[in-house]
Parts: structure tokens; sequence; C-alpha cells
């Protein structure tokens, strides 16, 4: 990727995460980073073109599958599960991932595409390796339904702090023995 390629890139996903679609204009982004608009459009054929580009780069940050070699350390099966909520919790309440799920759900109807893409590699993902590490899918989505209630949209809509890395263990500890009791009934 070239470097002018990068430079509106990463301009334009700051602009999206803080302005959304409409609100993100290429002339804002020309401004910052220097050049034209034609410059941009050499580059990205559209705007459209560019969000989704945008999107996908943002996406990629994350690691929805919760890395193997965190929950494979553990040898006890409830640490595994412990450490691999933790970390999905501590990734969906970085600030970048807020916007990113805003952002998403903002413009789900004007771009589909993308939000098929963010449910099938972020959401499902996440799913999937629950339900491998707890050997249920039922279990994995009451589990995953509870760590995406009232406290993340709360987060989401700006109603309440993001909670710090003691708070997201209690999260974890609590939404784990809730949905393991659950569905143990």
């Amino acid at each position: 990727m070239s470097r002018k390629r990068e430079q509106i890139l990463r301009r334009a996903e700051q602009e999206f995460l803080v302005y959304g679609y409409v609100g993100t204009s290429i002339d804002s982004i020309v401004k910052d980073i220097g050049g034209s608009k034609s410059t941009v459009y050499a580059h990205f054929s559209d705007k459209t073109v560019l969000f989704a580009e945008a999107i996908t780069d943002i996406r990629r940050e994350f690691d929805f599958s919760l890395p193997r070699s965190l929950a494979v350390d553990a040898e006890d099966p409830g640490v595994r599960l412990e450490l691999a909520v933790v970390e999905f919790l501590t990734m969906i309440y970085r600030e970048r991932a807020i916007h990113l799920f805003r952002l998403v759900i903002s413009e789900a109807n004007r771009f589909p595409e993308v939000a098929h893409q963010y449910w099938h590699e972020g959401p499902v993902r996440s799913l999937d390796r629950l339900a491998e590490i707890i050997g249920s899918r039922d279990t994995a989505v009451l589990l995953f339904n509870m760590l995406m209630g009232e406290r993340y949209h709360r987060v989401v809509l700006a109603l309440d702090p993001i909670p710090d890395p003691e708070q997201i263990v209690s999260i974890a500890r609590y939404a784990i023995a809730t949905a393991v009791q659950g569905s143990n009934k």
C-alpha cells in the first residue's frame, strides 16, 4: 500500500469513527492530509469504497476469535473460560471498538454488506470460540448475550464509563457463573 493511500485511509478511519459516513467529507480528509480530492479518488473510486475499506481495516484490529494461545495455556477449563471472557470484554470495551460498533450500527441500513461482514467476523467468531471453550453453543449464546447486554449498551450509549480492568474481571466472573448456572437448570 502506498504511503499516501495509507495516510488517506488512516485519516478516513478517524473521520468515520467520529462523524459517521454522512458527517465525513472528502474535503475534510484532504484538508488534514494535504493534496486534493483527485488524489483521494486516485486511490479510492468513491466515498463508499473508502468507507468500506476503512471499516474493514478497523475491524482487523480486533481478534474476535479470542486468541487460542491465551485460552490454551490454562489447564483448568474454568480458568481458560475466564481468561477468554476477560480478553473478549477487554477488546469490546476498547474505545475504538465502541466507536466501530456505533458506526456499524448507524450505517447498517446504508451498508448492509459492512454489517454482515462485521457480524460474521466479529460476534459469530466470538460465539464459536466461546462454544468451543465451554462445550455448549447454548451456554455460549447465553454468556455472550449477558456480556453484550445492559452494561455494554450503557457504555455504547455513553451513559456509563468504560469499565476498568478490575471491573472487567468482576463482570466476567459474574456472567460466567450466571450463564453456567442458568444452563444447568
